[in-house]
């Protein structure tokens, strides 16, 4: 009896999330001028602690960061603003501008299809620093050595932490992009990151979403305050049958998960030239699937390379969500152009045969991706 009650109670505690305190902005940004007197690590306990249940603008992010006193506190702010990127932003920062016609709303769609297209062949020959941060939770459960006995340790529950950072160089050229991966002393190629990691955001994704479009569903949404003055946001939506979306997801029982997913989302678009702005995919996943959760945010920006102005990548956040995870598998040079746009992730926990366990509890998966350190890759011929 003693030992069934104990299950009992594992069981309970395996499955029962750690409930994180919802907090708007506005709540946020008094949390943290009332935390100044405590320390670093204190105010990102806290803060790791919270979920915001609106989108962080950058304006704001950069204010608050400035608030912190040193680096864990601020970690802690940048993975709680990345939850949040799939979220509106505060109600009061959306202007109050009527929607535009439908023929307007057709005029803007038209210069990001243009946009669009030309986007692969717009873009020089460049290079670029990719620098992730990869964070996981870390489910409660007791992580059993041996499968004969009920033996092990109990593992409390960890909210989402940084556990790992990447640096890798994107090339993009001749219309392609590759990465190169690391390898060891050997030439042997570094294991991949586990989580999804994301390619296509030079342009390849913009192929995809809008060769989807036209047998999915298109809709204005509302404005949003931009740099520059306020842009367009339409959401979408797109069937399985018409989708070229695809998620991929290693290794379950020695198997990769991979299918092409129904998928919804938003395009934050400039209204006078059609620029992509923003880019949201969240992938409408059946309750069978191995996996969860697989999200997607790539934000766009000026970059001046050749004395032009050019508009790319700058940052990324992926969110997946998986039966927890171990064994990683390494991968050597991938050239992205050979999927325009797929998710791949690589599961970490695995019984004492090897397979994927199917009952592990879930673990919330986050990749935080800045663009930075462009250059073209050779000068310009005039």
């Amino acid at each position: 009896m003693p030992k069934a009650i104990f299950l009992c109670l594992f069981a309970l505690l395996t499955i029962s999330p750690a409930f994180a305190k919802s907090v708007t902005v506005e709540q946020l940004s008094r949390e943290i001028a009332s935390s100044r007197k405590k320390s670093d690590s204190k105010i990102a306990g806290r803060l790791y602690s919270l979920q915001l249940t609106e989108r962080l603008s950058a304006q704001k992010l950069a204010a608050l960061e400035a608030a912190l006193p040193g680096p864990e506190s601020r970690r802690a702010l940048v993975a709680l603003a990345d939850q949040a990127e799939f979220l509106d932003p505060p109600a009061a920062e959306i202007p109050n501008h009527p929607a535009p016609t439908f023929e307007q709303q057709r005029e803007i769609m038209a210069k990001a299809v243009d946009y669009a297209a030309a986007t692969l062949h717009r873009l020089p020959d460049l290079f670029a620093r990719r620098d992730t941060i990869r964070y996981q939770d870390s489910p409660p459960g007791l992580r059993v050595v041996n499968s004969d006995s009920a033996s092990g340790t109990f593992v409390p529950y960890q909210p989402l932490h940084p556990v790992s950072r990447s640096i890798v160089t994107v090339l993009y050229r001749d219309g392609q992009e590759v990465v190169r991966t690391k390898t060891d002393a050997n030439g042997a190629p570094n294991p991949a990151a586990a989580g999804l990691t994301t390619v296509g955001e030079f342009g390849p994704i913009f192929s995809v979403v809008f060769g989807d479009l036209p047998k999915g569903k298109l809709a204005w949404s509302h404005w949003e305050q931009g740099a520059a003055g306020p842009v367009a946001v339409f959401s979408f939506q797109v069937p399985k049958a018409d989708s070229h979306y695809q998620v991929e997801f290693c290794c379950f029982s020695g198997s990769v998960f991979k299918q092409f997913s129904a998928y919804h989302g938003e395009l934050t678009l400039d209204p006078a030239s059609g620029t992509i702005l923003r880019l949201t995919l969240i992938a409408d996943l059946s309750k069978g699937d191995p996996i969860a959760k697989a999200e997607l945010m790539v934000e766009y920006g000026p970059v001046v390379l050749g004395g032009k102005t050019y508009f790319c990548p700058v940052k990324s956040v992926s969110v997946s969500v998986a039966p927890m995870q171990g064994t990683q598998q390494g991968g050597g040079p991938v050239n992205l152009n050979q999927s325009p746009m797929y998710m791949r992730g690589v599961p970490t926990v695995v019984n004492n045969n090897g397979g994927a366990r199917s009952d592990a509890p879930l673990q919330t998966m986050l990749n935080e991706v800045v663009f930075d350190r462009y250059h073209l890759f050779r000068a310009d011929v005039q």
